[in-house]
């Protein structure tokens, strides 16, 4: 509907960005959306990370301010609570790293963060970063230490 004049529209409407569908069982109508995450193959140990093992990417989103909104802003939201947990970082901690979001709210934040350790996710590689993450992180490839072999 225009939303001037209230009437209908007659062209299709154009949506930025991708839109992510995820699958939901029937009987999981409620928590965390069903993300393929990297794992370790069968008999093969889970890479442990150290505290200086953060990614440039999402210290750079954070420290910008980047207001992480859509599926791309979810899925580094994700990703963050994800490399976070991997690094040791303490849960109240991790949930304090959104407060810059004009959404925040720490009792959110913090439950959501509980509810990801249920998944046992592994950190995303880059590749998995730029795929799911997009725009939010593909700014700051050129400057990162891990891709093409560049000093940062």
């Amino acid at each position: 509907m225009n939303p001037d004049t209230f009437e209908p529209l007659t062209e299709p409407l154009k949506l930025p960005g991708i839109v992510y569908l995820y699958e939901v069982a029937e009987n999981d109508s409620v928590g965390m959306p069903k993300v393929k995450m990297e794992r370790p193959a069968e008999g093969e140990a889970r890479r442990t990370y150290s505290k200086n093992e953060r990614d440039y990417c999402m210290k750079r989103a954070l420290k910008d301010k980047l207001q992480l909104h859509g599926s791309e802003g979810h899925h580094l939201r994700l990703a963050i609570v994800v490399k976070a947990q991997a690094i040791g970082t303490r849960d109240e901690e991790t949930a304090q790293l959104f407060q810059n979001q004009d959404d925040y709210d720490y009792d959110v934040s913090y439950g959501k963060v509980v509810e990801t350790r249920k998944y046992d996710y592994s950190p995303w590689s880059c590749d998995a970063l730029r795929d799911k993450c997009g725009k939010f992180v593909t700014n700051y490839c050129a400057s990162c230490s891990k891709i093409a072999g560049n000093v940062g």
